[in-house]
């Protein structure tokens, strides 16, 4: 377990070790994801050294800005809440070295910088920038990280992710709701029809049998 953040990172796929991990953050303050990625807390004061850990759970394809320089926005996450992701924008050296990493990969991230909100942004939730790819360092891969088995309307396998220790396991918050509704749903079937053959199987009222053995004679 990484100490910090107390992600799981698979022992065979760790890239740094924990006392690489301490060096790293000597003197610096560590920040959990979850309040940065809401709003609800803020990077610490200009100049100060700070950190945090998540695991790249999405990124957009790469795209180019209006200066004519590459980015690609990543979203990282905790694997606490799947709808709370830091949201960052890498630039430069960053961008170069790190656009084609995987999925469920851990990483420390250093000196990010908060941009100013967008008007036009399709989220009001803070989005950070890194330009230096000293700044982004792969812990290794996260044990928890998985993708949803379930298969989506379109018949193509969900792409979502999920934490497999979590109650859902491997199936995403959504698809673990429509399972929940179609188990209530059928309870409930289940239950009218019960009610429905305990209402008409009454039968007759069962007297003894017609003539009672007094015949005369």
């Amino acid at each position: 377990i990484e100490e910090f953040s107390k992600i799981k990172i698979e022992p065979k796929r760790r890239k740094v070790s924990r006392d690489e991990l301490r060096t790293l953050a000597a003197g610096a303050t560590f920040k959990r994801l979850e309040p940065l990625a809401s709003g609800r807390d803020g990077p610490p004061a200009e100049g100060s050294e700070w950190f945090t850990i998540g695991v790249l759970v999405k990124k957009s394809d790469p795209k180019t800005a209006k200066s004519g320089k590459g980015f690609i926005v990543w979203e990282l996450s905790d694997l606490v809440d799947p709808s709370v992701t830091l949201n960052v924008m890498l630039f430069d050296g960053a961008y170069d070295s790190n656009y084609k990493e995987q999925y469920g990969m851990t990483y420390v991230l250093r000196r990010l910088t908060l941009l100013p909100p967008q008007p036009d942004a399709p989220s009001r939730r803070p989005m950070y920038k890194l330009t230096d790819k000293s700044n982004i360092v792969p812990i290794g891969v996260a044990a928890d990280y998985g993708v949803c088995g379930e298969m989506s309307q379109s018949g193509q396998q969900c792409r979502s992710w999920v934490n497999v220790s979590s109650p859902c396991g491997a199936v995403c918050a959504y698809h673990a709701s429509r399972k929940l509704q179609q188990i209530q749903a059928e309870e409930r079937k289940a239950e009218a029809k019960a009610a429905k053959q305990r209402g008409g199987g009454g039968g007759r009222a069962g007297g003894g049998g017609r003539g009672g053995g007094g015949g005369g004679g």
